[in-house]
């Protein structure tokens, strides 16, 4: 019975923790970023940790943005491999409207 227990909670854990991007359903983009983008650039996009650009006075297109999502650039990883298109392209609308565009 513990056994089970263990392996059920391992489970829910390591599914929480995946780096597997999802593939179905609609994206909610700002739960997304607080997941994966937060820790440096905070939860409204001026934290600036860690060398994060403040977000809220990014010029940059959304194609710049989609780029620096996909490929990452300096300290920023590269998130094409964790994440799905349709994430990418709701983080990159997200981070557009952070900066109020």
């Amino acid at each position: 019975m513990l056994y089970s227990l263990v392996a059920f909670l391992f489970s829910l854990c390591f599914e929480a923790c995946s780096e597997q991007p999802k593939t179905q359903g609609t994206v909610d983009a700002q739960a997304l970023f607080i997941k994966r983008c937060a820790t440096c650039h905070g939860s409204e996009g001026n934290l600036q940790m860690s060398g994060a650009k403040k977000l809220t006075v990014s010029q940059l297109s959304a194609d710049e943005i989609k780029n620096q999502i996909i490929h990452g650039k300096a300290g920023m990883p590269p998130f094409e491999s964790m994440l799905t298109v349709q994430e990418i392209d709701a983080l990159t609308a997200y981070c557009m409207k952070l900066s109020g565009r």
